[in-house]
């Protein structure tokens, strides 16, 4: 079902789409799919400086993400810290001449516990990432190709790109 132009404008809380700040920008690209061709047209043509926005939006996204990203290696070097001092209090207990055979066997199964937490760390520390640039990735294509289906419909026939 596609959006109409009215319809939009109340969603967005707008009068019309000259009104469109970039405070509501974020929410304007998530209805875009949704507006009819001709609200999709109209609106984009109408808005002053859409490329602008994009630009800017782009650029607010991966300053976010850079912070995003520090925010997650800082939490992983911490868990890190703390497991390599796990890590070498086990080493130093498997170094006592006094431990038992069951103890040695215990330090040493707490060893190999702890090298899958670090596998396990490692592995969702990645995914983390991963879907992460995934969506700024996306984000950046989204704009691109606004900003191309703009420059690309003030040259000849409009095609909106799938998105």
């Amino acid at each position: 079902m596609s959006i109409s132009d009215k319809e939009a404008l109340e969603i967005l809380a707008i009068p019309s789409w000259r009104n469109l700040s970039r405070d509501k920008f974020m929410n304007f690209l998530a209805l875009l799919p949704d507006l009819d061709k001709e609200t999709q047209l109209r609106a984009i043509e109408q808005m002053p400086s859409i490329s602008n926005f994009i630009l800017e939006t782009n650029a607010k996204i991966i300053e976010a993400s850079k912070n995003v990203t520090e925010k997650n290696k800082e939490a992983t070097d911490i868990l890190i810290n703390s497991l390599n001092e796990m890590q070498m209090c086990f080493q130093e207990q498997l170094k006592r001449e006094d431990l038992s055979y069951e103890d040695r066997m215990l330090f040493c199964e707490k060893l190999i516990d702890l090298a899958k937490i670090y596998v396990e760390l490692d592995k969702t520390n990645k995914g983390f990432l991963e879907k992460h640039f995934g969506i700024i990735v996306s984000t950046a294509i989204l704009g691109l190709g606004i900003i191309a289906w703009i420059v690309g419909g003030r040259g000849g026939s409009l095609k909106l790109p799938k998105l």
